[in-house]
């Protein structure tokens, strides 16, 4: 027999929702999958919901800035879908400029203030040490051997420094605070900075989980073999039923994935549902290949750019405004694109 306690639960719950929710009543949890991972933050801000934290799954730091020039959105004013896959490698970059009042990004490219939320950022370690390792190897390419005076220290650092360093950068240049997880287990390390939380909000990229590297478009591979110390399906699954967030945001899983009944993916969204989320499809691609094509994008425009900046005699690393080689180069990059 059901405990008379059983009963309070449900009723009180919702309606302390229903008043989070500024002004809408969501006491139904919502699942809302995208493509790419940009399209979260405009889901959550179209849901109107007033969230108190927002928690994000990811193993990449999203913080390639071409994406938000106004000269690349400029060129892609007409083509949302384009311009959602050319920015989805800066995809915290744009959940800074739609909640957080803190870091560089916010002060460069917006004017007002926004209602500031806590934004979390739930990164592999072994991923913060490979973006930390990547500027290294982004310098040499640049330099070669002849690193420049002020970057030597970086082939200096021991690792474990340059990890507080890649942490520390987040949250100066976006006011988002990474959690290094794993090793360090997401239930109890997120239900701490959560404690407070009346309505917080999860975005899952599924490429944090080890279980979806087939399934996503941009999985993290050493040596061709996928990474085996990211995200725990499992660990997160139940940390979902324990905190039981009204909305969680869904993006990078590619539709093949979406289809297959028997995918990580579905299993996924079967788990939300069987929790009581209903889902509900926001900026889909439905054709994977052209997705893809969009992903490869921005790396594409940045191969490019620093060879415009070479025949200019410029580098990518010097302070020079190159604003204007920047406007000329993404003009005809996207040009016979859109």
């Amino acid at each position: 027999s059901k405990r008379a306690g059983d009963f309070q639960e449900r009723p009180s719950c919702d309606a302390s929702l229903g008043m989070n929710l500024g002004g809408i009543s969501l006491t139904q949890k919502k699942v809302i999958v995208s493509s790419f991972h940009t399209s979260s933050p405009h889901a959550i801000k179209e849901s109107g919901i007033n969230s108190d934290a927002i928690v994000s799954f990811d193993s990449h730091i999203d913080d390639m800035a071409i994406g938000i020039r106004p000269e690349v959105i400029d060129a892609l004013k007409d083509n949302r879908i384009m311009l959602h896959g050319v920015q989805r490698a800066a995809a915290h970059i744009v959940f800074s400029l739609f909640f957080s009042n803190y870091g560089l990004f916010p002060d460069r490219f917006r004017k007002q203030k926004v209602k500031d939320v806590p934004i979390f950022l739930i990164n592999p370690r072994s991923i913060i040490e490979s973006h930390f390792l990547h500027k290294r190897v982004l310098l040499q390419d640049e330099y070669g051997d002849q690193i420049p005076e002020q970057y030597a220290r970086l082939f200096e650092k021991p690792i474990e420094e340059g990890i507080n360093d890649t942490i520390m950068y987040a949250a100066n240049s976006m006011g988002i605070k990474i959690i290094p997880s794993p090793p360090a287990d997401p239930i109890v390390e997120i239900r701490k900075v959560l404690e407070n939380s009346k309505t917080p909000v999860f975005d899952i990229d599924v490429d944090y989980f080890t279980a979806m590297h087939d399934e996503c478009f941009t999985p993290r591979t050493v040596n061709g073999k996928p990474m085996d110390n990211l995200g725990n399906l499992e660990r997160v699954l139940k940390l979902i039923k324990k905190v039981k967030p009204p909305l969680i945001t869904m993006s990078e899983a590619k539709m093949k994935a979406l289809e297959d009944p028997n995918s990580k993916t579905s299993y996924l969204l079967d788990s939300l549902n069987n929790m009581g989320y209903e889902r509900e499809d926001f900026i889909l691609v439905e054709d994977d290949e052209y997705a893809q094509y969009l992903c490869n994008l921005p790396g594409e425009f940045e191969k490019g750019y620093h060879k415009h900046l070479r025949d200019l005699g410029l580098s990518m690393f010097s302070g020079e405004t190159n604003d204007k080689a920047f406007t000329d180069f993404a003009k005809s990059f996207f040009e016979d694109k859109i």
